[in-house]
């Protein structure tokens, strides 16, 4: 893993860990809508990254595969923190 890479993966996680952190707030105390609430939270956060075009160009040139790691780190999160499965 190179410096870019890693570099990639620590904002992302960091970008997903706060994701939850707000979608936490929001906690209804009952795991399967906590769960729901996180999905969907970490969902919208991956569309949003997932249409930033201009960030997987810039990542293609550098030679890493951002909607790859993008996809890794965001499953990364829902393991996790989701609980039922």
């Amino acid at each position: 893993m190179n410096d870019t890479e890693k570099t990639l993966r620590q904002k992302l996680n960091e970008e997903f860990e706060n994701c939850v952190k707000e979608a936490k707030e929001q906690s209804t105390g009952q795991a399967i809508f906590d769960d729901l609430i996180i999905k969907a939270y970490v969902g919208n956060l991956y569309q949003s990254l997932k249409e930033q075009h201009s960030f997987a160009l810039m990542y293609e040139m550098l030679g890493v595969n951002y909607d790859e790691i993008l996809e890794e780190e965001c499953n990364k999160v829902l393991n996790k923190y989701i609980t039922i499965r």
